[in-house]
């Protein structure tokens, strides 16, 4: 890829990355999650920047790409793994079996005795998975829609 055509994508990179900051910053939150996963701005610049590697490797198809987002892929899991290992530590050391804390040991270990049921993925028609919620209900809508 020449130098000319590896600005331009930067630089459409960048333009998508300022719009989409722009629409979430004027955009206001109703429902604000406690638990949400706030990680470190370096880590999410290291998923940024795998994304783009990952991007560029699909458009072009290099060796060196490939080989480029195999090493970010792995450094990315293993900060992963480390930011993760360390929220469930800091987690943990808060527990507490107060009313102070809301007895929040217990509630913890209430969460952890009962059963999960994950909902598995559906088959789309194509032969694709539909795995968010909104995949399952467009595949069950037209499955239907054909059925009845």
């Amino acid at each position: 890829m020449n130098k000319k055509c590896h600005k331009f994508s930067h630089k459409y990179f960048h333009l998508v990355q300022i719009i989409q900051q722009a629409a979430w910053f004027s955009t206001t939150n109703l429902h604000k999650h406690s638990n949400q996963n706030n990680c470190a701005p370096a880590l999410k610049q290291k998923i940024l920047d795998k994304r783009w590697l990952r991007r560029r490797w699909q458009h072009t198809r290099p060796p060196q790409d490939k080989a480029n987002l195999n090493k970010a892929t792995n450094e990315l899991k293993i900060l992963l793994n480390n930011y993760k290992q360390q929220a469930i530590q800091t987690y943990l050391e808060s527990l507490t079996p107060t009313e102070a804390t809301d007895y929040s040991l217990w509630k913890a270990t209430k969460r952890l005795q009962r059963p999960q049921t994950p909902i598995p993925p559906l088959r789309t028609p194509g032969g694709e998975w539909a795995k968010s919620d909104i995949q399952m209900v467009n595949t069950l809508a037209d499955h239907f829609e054909h059925v009845f």
